[in-house]
């Protein structure tokens, strides 16, 4: 039996959950707030557990063919520029995980998506936001822009600060992290030949931290430069930065990171927000996914990759269970929940190693780190919980 799907946010994983749905015989409705796409974001990290559901929708090639593979993940003392750790990434983690490690920029990820989307026929509504809906006996109805649309099920995708989830569970405002963060691209042809390690390379300092790293096939360096606010007065939780107060913050950093910030002609500043998890993502034929459900801190690199995993994952138990979608939703969260509170966990322990101040604690953190690359199987343990699960072949989806 076909489903008619009602999605809330054509983001990353919206557009994700859009294509899986209709390549299986789903006829799906995406709305979105926005009046039109914009080439917008940051870079993404796609790990194997992203990569492998990629590869499953016939998309893989295409993300490859607009990414960077990086050598390495390397950790730097901010200030002294010692190198604390490193890790084979190149070829080691398709040989463990089965896929590639690869960087993308957020528009380029978000355009094939779209492309696809369209590809099978989702009808796409710009300017529609979905503020409320009503579950009936046999489905779900909501009013957009004075017009009334029903179906099967409806699926917040909406973001960290998703309509959908507060009609779930009542308001609820994020939370602001203390953290903010700055991004921005560097062009490489601006740049000293070899001067960003061709890596995942995380510079860690007494409040702040920076991540940078190549996307749109090495063309430009990305960037996140993140320190400590107490505040964030701004309404929007991102708007354009102050490249001297950017400057300014990392003045006496690694010189590598001098010289990459004094390129950058244009960033925006982010304000890190979150809200704590959730132990319930859906009301009858509602649900939710992505950062609707549990928005991470951005200090494991997982947001888009679990979002990704939700949709394929959602997928499986709205086709499995049609008939009956409220049973279908609630095998999807005991599925997908308890991982990405975990993820979302593991970014909070991050944040605090990653800005740790002058102490003996800090001292014991990088000792770790050393010990880390000395003997990279005590991090496997961690890290194959991540992405060592293969959703594809627990759950499989059957296309038309």
């Amino acid at each position: 039996m076909s489903l008619q799907v009602l999605v809330s946010g054509a983001g990353i994983a919206g557009l994700t959950l859009a294509i899986s749905l209709a390549k299986s015989g789903n006829s799906v409705i995406l709305f979105d707030k926005s009046d039109e796409f914009h080439e917008i974001g940051a870079g993404i990290q796609q790990a194997s557990n992203a990569m492998q559901i990629h590869a499953a929708l016939g998309i893989d090639k295409q993300i490859e063919s607009l990414s960077f593979e990086p050598e390495s993940i390397d950790f730097y003392d901010l200030l002294t520029a010692k190198k604390l750790f490193s890790s084979d990434l190149l070829g080691a983690h398709k040989g463990r995980y089965g896929h590639k490690y690869l960087h993308i920029h957020r528009s380029d990820l978000h355009r094939t998506l779209l492309n696809e989307a369209k590809k099978y026929n989702v009808n796409i509504h710009l300017k529609s936001k979905v503020n409320s809906y009503v579950n009936t006996k046999t489905g779900v109805s909501t009013v957009i822009n004075g017009k009334t649309f029903r179906g099967d099920v409806l699926i917040g995708a909406d973001g960290i600060r998703s309509s959908v989830r507060k009609h779930l569970n009542g308001v609820e405002v994020p939370n602001y992290t203390g953290y903010s963060a700055w991004r921005g691209l560097v062009q490489t042809s601006k740049l000293p030949p070899n001067l960003i390690p061709r890596a995942t390379n995380n510079w860690l300092g007494e409040n702040k931290h920076i991540v940078c790293y190549y996307v749109k096939n090495g063309d430009y360096v990305n960037f996140v430069a993140v320190t400590k606010h107490d505040k964030w007065l701004e309404q929007d939780w991102k708007l354009e930065g102050s490249l001297s107060q950017m400057r300014d913050c990392f003045k006496d950093s690694d010189n590598r990171v001098q010289i990459l910030l004094d390129n950058c002609h244009k960033c925006y500043l982010w304000g890190i927000f979150d809200i704590p998890p959730l132990d319930n993502w859906t009301d009858g034929h509602v649900t939710l996914i992505g950062d609707a459900a549990h928005p991470m801190m951005p200090f494991l690199a997982q947001g888009a990759s679990v979002a990704i995993e939700d949709a394929w994952i959602l997928t499986h138990y709205l086709n499995k269970y049609n008939k009956n979608i409220e049973l279908g939703l609630k095998k999807y969260q005991e599925a997908c929940l308890p991982k990405a509170n975990l993820i979302q966990t593991y970014s909070k322990e991050n944040a605090n190693l990653y800005h740790m101040q002058p102490s003996f604690k800090k001292w014991v953190r990088d000792r770790k780190l050393s010990i880390a690359t000395k003997f990279p199987s005590l991090l496997n343990h961690k890290f194959d919980k991540i992405f060592g699960s293969n959703v594809v072949s627990n759950y499989p989806i059957d296309f038309i």
